[in-house]
């Protein structure tokens, strides 16, 4: 049976997001998941929280519609709730993250585990966007965290020399998107005004977008990054750069020089405009 690409690609992503969780356990301390004897995935203790069975596609196709959210009265799976104590939100962005975790405008609303609202300093100079969600993204509640995060961080520290606490880090998108798929207009429309909220408030002297989604919310393009990177674009008055977002570079290492060339471009604004390091 051939698969078609679209089909292989959420495949590698699916695989590269189970490697991440894996990783993601493993430095939690969990060393194996228990195996029973017929061979499949025995009780799990709370260590780790599996389910096990997936809604049919009929009661997706009632979610999508309905947009209803889990009710207050359930409880969110274990390995949600655990990982996410260490969360910490600045004073001046409680009300939009209380408001954020809240949100139903989309059906992104009925995927997650967790809002992923964004994190980094209020003196931060530096608003770094990404896409959306991925798996460990949503169970830790956290932006670029995992193999991601991981790139990320070498790309700050080598590149612009800082490190991850002087930056702000958010999603174009707070939740995860069913499939780990490319965020849709309707969800992008839905998590606008939480992201440009973030910025008014964050006051930037620089802004990066990290892929197609991050660029569509700050700029309103439609164009890709293929064609907005390596040039200088504007939020407001807020200089704005274009490049290609980690997880595409842990597909696609050819594009990792591209990358370096734009951080190097950023660099030189980020000093320019005075950027705290």
């Amino acid at each position: 049976m051939s698969l078609e690409r679209s089909q292989l690609e959420q495949l590698s992503d699916l695989v590269a997001e189970t490697k991440a969780l894996l990783l993601a356990e493993k430095a939690r301390g969990v060393l194996y998941l228990p195996v029973s004897s017929e061979g499949n995935l025995g009780d799990l203790s709370a260590e780790v929280s599996v389910s096990q069975s997936a809604p049919s596609d009929a009661a997706y196709k009632h979610k999508k519609t309905s947009y209803s959210p889990r009710r207050k009265s359930e409880p969110k799976a274990d390995v949600a709730s655990r990982n996410i104590t260490d969360i910490v939100v600045p004073s001046a962005l409680k009300g939009l993250y209380e408001e954020s975790r809240d949100c139903t405008n989309c059906i992104n609303c009925n995927e997650r585990k967790n809002v992923v609202f964004g994190e980094g300093s209020l003196d931060s100079d530096l608003f770094i966007i990404g896409e959306a969600p991925s798996a460990i993204e949503d169970m830790r509640g956290k932006p670029f965290v995992g193999p991601i995060g991981e790139m990320l961080n070498k790309m700050l520290v080598n590149v612009l020399g800082l490190t991850r606490d002087k930056v702000y880090l958010v999603n174009a998108v707070k939740c995860r998107v069913r499939g780990g798929k490319a965020p849709g207009a309707d969800a992008l429309h839905a998590c606008n005004s939480y992201t440009r909220r973030q910025i008014d408030i964050v006051k930037p002297k620089v802004i990066l977008c990290l892929g197609d989604s991050a660029a569509k919310v700050v700029l309103k393009e439609s164009r890709g990054v293929e064609e907005m990177r390596g040039t200088w674009h504007s939020y407001g008055e807020v200089p704005v750069l274009v490049s290609y977002n980690p997880a595409h570079l842990l597909k696609h290492p050819e594009f990792k020089r591209m990358v370096f060339n734009d951080l190097k471009i950023l660099s030189s604004k980020y000093d320019e405009v005075g950027g705290v390091k």
